[in-house]
């Protein structure tokens, strides 16, 4: 499927997995892995990961493959749960 110059809407904002999809879904290899190596730089600096923690967020920083591991186990998480409490399509 071809996505380049396409709008869609992403759920999963609230936990960063949206946007993450979003980006990578529009963003070509080295460039997402410039993107992650800067990013893990700055997230593992100690000021950042204090603000972090201030607001109640846990920073974490990882691989993009990490990330799609993260993914797929909160998709299946939730698909369990969804199912689990009867909750169907309208």
């Amino acid at each position: 499927m071809r996505l380049a110059g396409k709008t869609a809407l992403i759920a999963g904002a609230s936990r960063n997995i949206g946007k993450a999809i979003a980006l990578t879904i529009g963003t070509a290899a080295a460039i997402l892995k410039r993107l992650n190596e800067a990013l893990v730089r700055v997230l593992n600096r100690a000021d950042v990961k204090e603000k972090f923690l201030a607001a109640g967020v846990e920073p974490v920083g990882s691989t993009p493959q990490q990330l799609a591991a993260t993914i797929r186990s909160e998709f299946a998480r939730m698909s369990k749960v969804i199912k689990d409490a009867g909750i169907r399509e309208e």
